[in-house]
């Protein structure tokens, strides 16, 4: 299956991703020159080509300036669901090297990223 993708998305699921199998999967997608996008910093770290991911800080900021509008809209923000509005992107510059994928560095591709959210082509 690997053989036939272009990419490989990894979710997190740490039954699947963690301490003791990452190794494996990571050499697994190298070995096959498959880029595998982590959901985490420490994903690109040990090998992935890149993540999108939400910082600690960055969630706990949306966390504050969401709370008051639940407080005051009381129903409203409840039951909606609520995707990271602040979030990072880290390149492996190595990796993209060795897979020969010329990348663009972690806050251009944001830049771009928060553009496209916001309809702009």
């Amino acid at each position: 299956m690997l053989v036939h993708s272009d990419v490989f998305l990894s979710l997190p699921d740490p039954g699947i991703y963690n301490r003791h199998t990452i190794s494996s999967i990571l050499l697994t997608t190298y070995r096959y020159r498959v880029p595998l996008i982590g959901f985490s910093k420490s994903s690109v770290r040990a090998g992935a080509l890149a993540a999108v991911y939400s910082s600690a800080q960055q969630i706990a900021r949306q966390t504050a300036t969401t709370i008051p509008l639940w407080l005051t809209n009381t129903g409203h923000y409840a039951t909606k669901i609520s995707y990271p509005e602040q979030f990072s992107v880290a390149i492996n510059k190595q990796v993209a090297r060795s897979l020969g994928i010329d990348m663009p560095d972690g806050s251009s591709i944001t830049q771009r990223l928060k553009q496209l959210e916001e309809g702009k082509p």
